[in-house]
């Protein structure tokens, strides 16, 4: 079974390089691949795929994505790409993305403090940067 092209045929040769080396996956593993969603673990799934059909040992795929909460977040299509291609897929959901939005809200304000000037007032009042 050959590579469908020059650039998976690079990419499947430095995978297999790194597993090899590392002795990654082994017979009868269960390979687990954060799943975001871009084109970086898309890329990683599917070279493991390729590799997987065409390996001497028997391994699984299992993807996972964590949901971070966020409105407009297309779970839809992972979860079609994934039942498509056989893959098992786990989603985690969380809030993370109401925490993330919070520490946002609140470094903006820092820095918004910082570029008026309040903050030197501050640091003044309280006898800081004096000389």
């Amino acid at each position: 079974m050959s590579y469908t092209s020059d650039l998976e045929t690079r990419i499947a040769r430095k995978v297999t390089k790194a597993i090899t080396e590392h002795r990654l996956v082994e017979d009868g593993d269960r390979v687990m691949v954060g799943l975001s969603g871009g084109k970086d673990s898309w890329a990683l799934i599917q070279i493991l795929e390729v590799l997987r059909r065409r390996a001497p040992i028997d391994f699984s795929l299992v993807a996972v994505n964590v949901d971070s909460g966020y409105e407009g977040y297309e779970h839809q299509k992972l979860t079609e790409t994934c039942a498509a291609r056989g893959w098992e897929l786990h989603v985690e959901h969380t809030n993370i993305g109401e925490t993330i939005e919070d520490v946002l809200d609140h470094r903006d304000a820092a820095a918004e403090r910082l570029l008026s000037g309040r903050a030197q007032g501050d640091a003044g009042a309280a006898g800081l940067g004096q000389r």
